[in-house]
């Protein structure tokens, strides 16, 4: 693994993001840290090892199912970070933040240097399998909020603060649930079904990180490497895609200041859907 005599001066962060809200948090964190632009995970799929040698190193992710992405911790495996960096992670989260850090902590330590310092932020909630969108005021509440904690967290950062503790332990009946949200999850695409009204423009394609869709016949063909961040969803231009019968009428959304063309350069290649 590097030594610290690796360390260069400088801070390099790294995001995965479904609807925007990770890559607009870690923008606004590489910025106020003088760093960078953010660097998408999902271009690292394909890579046996990432090696970065700046002093501080953040992760930005939004947590699913009271944890962080299956690609979140799959990256988080192959990241060799110097001894004596500062690895720093943000989690952003609509309704409870859950394990965003313990698991992540975990996949870390594979490599022999655990997580320094863990950070929630309170944003728009989006799992509309569950959850109604909220209205428009309400979003952009959430959306300020969200950028004040961001700047917060920036200063902590700057002080290399230890972060947030996390104690969450599993309630009754949401192991279960926690550990079932993971099992199967690259195929649990097969809830996707593209409705009358598709135009085959290909959106739901450009803007999957993993490059799991392709159009087939001129409609959406899911290839079983789903993260569930839900982007071909929520980025459907039609709003014509639904997953399992649970999303009839509750809404759709993606941050404002991200467009497509930006969630298409997150993307990996195909064959690295599950690497």
């Amino acid at each position: 693994r590097p030594t610290g005599a690796d360390l260069t001066p400088g801070i390099v962060v790294f995001y995965f993001t479904g609807t925007g809200n990770s890559l607009v948090a870690a923008r606004r964190l590489a910025e106020g840290l003088v760093g960078p632009p953010p660097k998408p995970m999902a271009r690292y799929m394909g890579a046996r090892t990432v090696r970065p040698r700046a002093d501080t190193i953040g992760l930005v992710y939004p947590v699913h199912h009271w944890g962080p992405p299956d690609l979140v911790l799959r990256f988080a495996r192959k990241l060799k970070a110097s001894l004596g960096a500062y690895v720093f992670a943000v989690a952003l989260y609509g309704g409870h933040s859950g394990r965003a850090f313990q698991d992540l902590g975990k996949a870390l330590e594979e490599n022999a240097h655990g997580l320094t310092a863990g950070f929630h932020v309170k944003t728009v909630q989006n799992y509309v399998p569950v959850f109604p969108m909220p209205g428009d005021e309400a979003i952009s509440r959430l959306q300020a909020d969200a950028d004040a904690q961001i700047d917060a967290i920036i200063e902590k950062v700057k002080r290399r603060s230890q972060g947030e503790k996390e104690h969450w332990r599993y309630r009754p009946g949401v192991r279960s649930y926690y550990l079932g949200s993971k099992r199967n999850l690259h195929s649990k695409d097969r809830g996707f079904l593209a409705m009358e009204g598709c135009t085959s423009c290909g959106t739901c394609a450009r803007v999957c990180p993993v490059r799991n869709i392709q159009l087939v016949d001129g409609r959406p063909s899911w290839q079983h490497r789903c993260e569930q961040c839900f982007a071909c969803l929520h980025w459907c231009p039609e709003g014509v895609i639904e997953w399992g019968g649970k999303t009839l009428g509750m809404g759709r959304y993606h941050h404002h200041l991200v467009t497509e063309e930006d969630m298409a350069g997150q993307g990996a290649s195909p064959s690295d859907g599950s690497g």
